[in-house]
């Protein structure tokens, strides 16, 4: 049976697909952990960029002051935005209300004229 090449060539191809089953289940294990680690660096790098900004973000009174009349200053723009919108948007479907079809006025008759009652 040791002499046999037919006996040992089954061992060896079955040692090759053994081999061929590990290495296509450490390549699915690596796109996995590639995944994982990609979803873990996305969440850390924004939170990095947070901190990151927070620490960039001038500590002196003044500045601190001036970034927060900013922020007012910009909301208060945001909102001027909206009610003109708002404004627009009701001025526009007044609009369309007066440019429905109205049914036609009724005639005036021909006596009513002449007599002046009209």
């Amino acid at each position: 049976m040791a002499d046999d090449p037919a006996g040992t060539g089954d061992s060896e191809t079955g040692r090759i697909q053994s081999i061929e089953q590990i290495q296509a289940e450490q390549a699915e294990q690596r796109g996995k952990i590639d995944q994982i680690l990609g979803i873990l660096s996305g969440n850390h790098a924004d939170a990095q960029a947070a901190t990151e900004d927070k620490l960039d973000a001038p500590t002196d009174i003044a500045s601190m002051v001036r970034r927060q009349l900013d922020e007012r200053d910009a909301a208060q723009r945001k909102a001027a935005e909206e009610t003109a919108r708002t404004d627009r948007l009701a001025a526009l479907e007044t609009t369309v209300k007066e440019l429905t079809e109205q049914p036609p006025a009724e005639p005036v008759k021909r006596r009513h004229k002449i007599m002046g009652w009209t």
